[in-house]
């Protein structure tokens, strides 16, 4: 993942010298987003690192509940992401070896953060949401 790192660098520099020189086109709110998606995506590939090493701790229960600690946030921050509109801003591959990779760790997470992200977007559109109410009751 180290070319999400350089990917990020860039889309900073990119998006800094395009707000400055024209902060209201186009091009310029494309790379604010794009650079918020590198942001996410190294995170979210952090965090199935972590879950990786997270599985061979020696307490069994241990490993599996900072698994789907780490699971469940990589993918609430993927569908975050993917409800902004990522799938438009980044190769296909990538979103997909991601997908893979946190259903790989842990299936139910993985679905769980990404449909909580879904399902709070459409509360808060239709303006039912009440922060803190489902996404971190478990912690």
């Amino acid at each position: 993942m180290y070319l999400l790192g350089f990917v990020h660098s860039f889309s900073i520099v990119a998006e800094r010298t395009l707000r400055s020189c024209a902060p209201r086109s186009r091009l310029s709110e494309w790379f604010f987003w794009f650079r918020a998606d590198a942001e996410v995506l190294c995170l979210i590939a952090d965090e199935l690192k972590r879950a990786r090493a997270f599985i061979l701790l020696e307490d069994e229960a241990e490993a599996k509940m900072l698994t789907e600690c780490s699971v469940y946030h990589a993918a609430y921050y993927f569908g975050d992401r993917q409800y902004h509109g990522m799938k438009k801003r980044w190769p296909r591959v990538l979103l997909t070896y991601l997908t893979k990779i946190g259903l790989e760790l842990d299936a139910t997470q993985w679905q769980e953060g990404c449909h909580n992200v879904f399902r709070e977007a459409r509360q808060s559109q239709a303006g039912t949401f009440v922060p803190g109410s489902s996404t971190f009751d478990y912690v």
